[in-house]
């Protein structure tokens, strides 16, 4: 019987095996389908959903924009989707643009844009990665750019494309067109050419990762100058409200940290907080 069961239990390894070895070529679309990846395209993140942003800056985290994401440029167009193929594209007349804004924490870098989708007919589908600004004091001198494109070409029944954004800082207030004033800067995708069942979308999913804040060209703090191994990451600390040091324009940065410190810099780190309707 033993011997039996270890039969069994490495038929049942070595099934598992073949499985995760038969997905490495694949990710999951937005409907929860496997779909084929050009390999090396893109860092080999494996076949993820999405799920919570992650904290930490060594890990990607996964926004996916499906069809409801998306808004049409054109006010004659609307969204459909096509049961057979499991993705959308635009019906109606007018431009066959769509865009999405993208909302990810201030400070974090894109790395890369995914794009899923089925273009079996004569024109090739695009997705743009564009920022577009305005000036944050007075609503005017609006302006944009998209640096950032790619598509497949050809007539290819289902694709992916992988862009490179190659880690661009998302910064959501900037002096972007460097005319002495701030601009809120806001993030979008752009499609173009999903113009029917034969050009549709499956979905769209971006690729980021927090960072710390860049260090400022001054010290906070009187005992970490800006030789300090750690200047850069005590600054980001002090900008974002996590500690005020120790007094006296210090950090204390050899200093044991208690317990009581530790709560506080981790509950503001994190924001954490306390619900009262769920004590």
């Amino acid at each position: 019987m033993r011997s039996v069961r270890g039969i069994m239990l490495i038929i049942a390894v070595l099934a598992l095996t073949v499985t995760v070895s038969a997905q490495e070529s694949y990710v999951m679309s937005p409907q929860g389908y496997l779909v084929p990846v050009a390999e090396q395209a893109s860092p080999a993140i494996g076949p993820e959903t999405g799920g919570p942003d992650i904290y930490g800056s060594s890990d990607w985290s996964l926004t996916w924009f499906r069809a409801a994401d998306f808004s049409e440029r054109s006010s004659t167009r609307e969204v459909a989707m096509d049961i057979t193929n499991n993705c959308f594209y635009q019906t109606g007349s007018g431009d066959s643009f769509m865009f999405a804004n993208i909302d990810i924490p201030n400070g974090s870098r894109i790395d890369w844009v995914e794009f899923y989708g089925n273009d079996t007919t004569t024109g090739d589908m695009t997705i743009w990665l564009c920022r577009t600004w305005i000036d944050a004091g007075t609503g005017e001198n609006g302006s944009g750019d998209c640096n950032w494109s790619g598509g497949p070409t050809g007539t290819p029944a289902g694709f992916y494309e992988a862009v490179s954004i190659g880690g661009e800082t998302v910064m959501k207030r900037q002096d972007i067109d460097t005319d002495g004033t701030i601009e809120t800067v806001n993030w979008n995708l752009y499609l173009g050419g999903t113009s029917g069942t034969n050009k549709c979308a499956y979905g769209v999913r971006v690729l980021w990762k927090r960072q710390p804040s860049p260090a400022p060209a001054s010290a906070t703090f009187g005992d970490v100058p800006t030789g300090h191994w750690a200047f850069q990451f005590v600054e980001a600390l002090a900008a974002s409200g996590i500690t005020a040091g120790c007094g006296g324009g210090n950090f204390c940065p050899d200093d044991p940290l208690n317990r009581s410190q530790m709560a506080v810099f981790l509950t503001k780190a994190l924001g954490l907080h306390w619900d009262p309707f769920n004590p």
